[in-house]
């Protein structure tokens, strides 16, 4: 009974992950993504760090059902946040060529998507000149249309689209560079997640029988971890990179990040060593717990 609901689960987990990377590349510079996709993970991770603080105290308190109304809480409020206040963007954006074409065509024959916005005849007149400096009249103006609000957006073919939607992602694990991508992020997600989830039953066990709050509580290591890691990482990877993007006559290439990985890949594997000698010798706490967690999340 569970199965359809986990399998749910995974999908829309995996899709939270994948499409704010995607936005990162669509939106920002190119030596910007680095810190900016380490901010992102951050905050993504620091979810499983913070609730197990709350979930802790909430259940020495209050109970521990009182955490789960506490998530049913919030994810209605994000589903109404969603539905009411997060445009859909699926509509066509009218590329320049087609900008320039409905100038000079007749306006009964230009469709809707395809008429140029009022008050910007200025890119058509720097098309036609071969201008590539873009006017800023444009900027910062317009505003979300009643039609990116529907349920669901028309589209030509919507059975295409929706097999699109489903092969796309198979087809780019073909690309090694998209598997190795794909293996860094499942590979450090699972070791914290081992960490995140066996903590219950390490240290409420003897010889340290702590309560729910102060098992809780450990993840405040982990979440100063992850702080000095947002600080570090991503500023460290964009400098590498485009130390070598220099040396390489203005050319990036995706490896060129792989030097930054190595001083965070050799301390996370010295956490994971911490982590299973800790829990197969029952270490002191300071040396087990909080350098354990400090040590893995840098």
């Amino acid at each position: 009974m569970w199965l359809p609901i986990i399998i749910l689960e995974r999908i829309a987990d995996r899709n939270v992950k994948t499409f704010q990377p995607q936005i990162i590349a669509d939106t920002l510079f190119l030596h910007e993504r680095g810190a900016y996709n380490t901010l992102y993970f951050t905050f993504y991770f620091a979810a499983l760090m913070v609730g197990p603080i709350v979930a802790g105290a909430m259940a020495l308190h209050v109970g521990w059902r009182n955490f789960w109304w506490l998530n049913v809480a919030l994810f209605a409020a994000v589903l109404i946040l969603l539905v009411f206040f997060f445009p859909e963007t699926k509509w066509h954006r009218v590329h320049p060529s087609e900008l320039a074409r409905a100038n000079t065509s007749p306006q009964s024959d230009i469709s809707e998507t395809e008429k140029p916005i009022v008050g910007h005849s200025s890119i058509t007149q720097d098309i036609d000149d071969g201008d590539d400096t873009a006017p800023e009249s444009f900027l910062h103006n317009g505003r979300p249309s009643k039609t990116q609000f529907r349920l669901y957006q028309q589209a030509s073919t919507p059975l295409q689209t929706l097999l699109q939607g489903f092969w796309i992602p198979w087809k780019l694990h073909l690309y090694p560079i998209v598997e190795f991508a794909s293996f860094v992020v499942s590979w450090t997600a699972s070791s914290f997640l081992v960490v995140n989830l066996t903590q219950s039953q390490a240290f409420a066990a003897p010889p340290y029988n702590w309560s729910s709050q102060s098992i809780g509580f450990t993840n405040f290591a982990t979440l100063v971890g992850a702080l000095i890691g947002l600080a570090t990482n991503g500023a460290l990877s964009d400098w590498i990179s485009m130390r070598a993007t220099k040396k390489n006559k203005g050319i990036r290439e995706p490896e060129m990040r792989l030097p930054a990985m190595i001083p965070y890949v050799l301390i996370s594997v010295l956490g994971n060593f911490i982590v299973a000698f800790g829990y197969q010798n029952s270490w002191d706490w300071k040396a087990s717990n909080v350098l354990t967690f400090l040590n893995y999340e840098i």
